[in-house]
């Protein structure tokens, strides 16, 4: 029975293989204004170079790197930040870039010396690239990279709503007691928070009389502007008026404006958000119809939010040699991690892709609910293991399988449409 190859055999085999044919290898440290670059070529570092992390820096290193190979293979430790512009620069001149993990390259250079800097990151990094050369090269599209910086934003807006919100809820909690809860079912509606900002504490809406408080609630909202406002009104009153409100002094007092401030950010989240959501909704149905179409098709429950992630997050679907190497990108794979010929217990990896990973974890729980794609299929596994989370295990992996035939499916398509253009 043939054994499995090893990871190290499939390195041994990539070094033979190299050796035959040497390839220069030029590693790049990037930063806020400058870039690292080794040029290494069998081993041994032949060139080091430093330019400026702008447009006449860009072509000063382009045209060296063309000096020692017509087409030159740069790698490049992340390039989400600092790297961004150079990508695109290399996109520009038909340069392939390969992106190095940070986390993988920290490590390589530990194995190499204790000392750390930027001409040592560089050296490092190419060394990395010849030790183990089986990197995708980065598609710095423009439109990608656009939806993807887009996304990650909407997505970090979110986590700041959400974090707001709970903030929020601790110091209007500190004013009110549990009573503000009553007022209104959800307080992050337009009304609710110009409400809370008229009467950030119980002090002033006792003051109040029930024709200011209508006031308040008719101003933003239609549904108060006649008796059901009066009603509503006349409710927070009574409700105000029997709780067991108490002035804590300057704690209440700073804890006031605290509420104010707050609530006037989430009201500014809350409206950058939209603006988000609505900027990325128009991008996908304007450039990436074929891919909202297929995914649309795949999955019973998705948003045109989460599909413009998954475009941004995979790119092109080539870059990756089978639904597997999709499943180990988005960490719904495990590492191997053996010692003395027994498999021990499995782990999650550490470097993978957690945006998609997140996208794909809503995608599995929307489509996991009654009359979904995948309904009946947890409540089996969910009844086999007992385990909610197992289940939706399973089903993140079956996710990687689907999005890899359907990405496939919908570059086809761009394609086909492209060559008949």
């Amino acid at each position: 029975m043939a054994q499995k190859r090893t990871v190290l055999a499939e390195y041994t085999v990539a070094l033979d293989v190299r050796s035959q044919e040497v390839v220069m290898k030029i590693g790049i440290d990037p930063a806020r204004e400058r870039l690292a670059v080794s040029f290494v070529e069998n081993g041994k570092e032949v060139d080091y170079l430093v330019v400026s992390n702008d447009q006449k820096g860009h072509r000063q290193l382009i045209k060296r790197a063309r000096e020692y190979e017509k087409e030159p293979r740069i790698y490049i430790e992340g390039y989400g930040s600092f790297a961004k512009r150079f990508s695109l620069s290399c996109r520009a001149h038909n340069i392939e870039l390969y992106e190095i993990n940070p986390y993988m390259s920290n490590q390589f250079r530990k194995s190499l010396t204790f000392d750390k800097s930027d001409h040592i990151d560089a050296f490092s990094i190419a060394k990395y690239a010849e030790f183990k050369d089986d990197f995708c090269p980065i598609e710095a599209d423009g439109k990608i990279e656009g939806i993807k910086k887009m996304t990650r934003e909407c997505n970090s807006v979110t986590k700041s709503i959400a974090a707001l919100k709970n903030k929020l809820h601790v110091n209007l909690q500190h004013n009110y007691g549990p009573v503000y809860k009553k007022f209104f079912s959800n307080f992050a509606t337009m009304t609710s928070m110009n409400f809370f900002i008229s009467f950030p504490s119980p002090q002033k809406l006792i003051e109040a009389s029930i024709k200011d408080i209508h006031d308040v609630l008719k101003k933003h909202a239609r549904m108060y502007r006649k008796k059901h406002g009066r009603k509503k009104a006349e409710e927070i009153h009574d409700l105000i008026k029997k709780s067991y409100s108490y002035d804590y002094g300057y704690f209440t007092e700073l804890n006031t404006e605290l509420v104010v401030i707050q609530l006037k950010q989430l009201n500014a989240l809350l409206r950058a958000k939209k603006q988000l959501k609505k900027t990325i909704e128009m991008f996908v149905e304007k450039h990436f119809m074929e891919y909202k179409k297929v995914l649309d098709e795949t999955f019973d429950s998705i948003g045109i939010i989460s599909i413009g992630t998954m475009v941004a997050e995979i790119g092109k679907i080539s870059n990756f040699k089978n639904d597997g190497h999709l499943a180990s990108y988005a960490g719904q794979a495990p590492k191997n991690h053996s010692s003395g010929g027994k498999r021990k217990k499995q782990h999650r990896k550490r470097s993978y892709n957690r945006h998609l990973a997140r996208i794909i974890h809503i995608t599995a729980i929307n489509n996991k609910k009654k009359g979904c794609a995948f309904y009946e299929y947890s409540q089996r596994l969910e009844k086999r293991f007992s385990k909610t989370l197992r289940a939706i295990k399973s089903i993140k992996r079956i996710i990687c399988r689907k999005l890899y035939n359907a990405f496939k499916k919908a570059e086809a398509m761009q394609k086909e449409e492209q060559n008949a253009a």
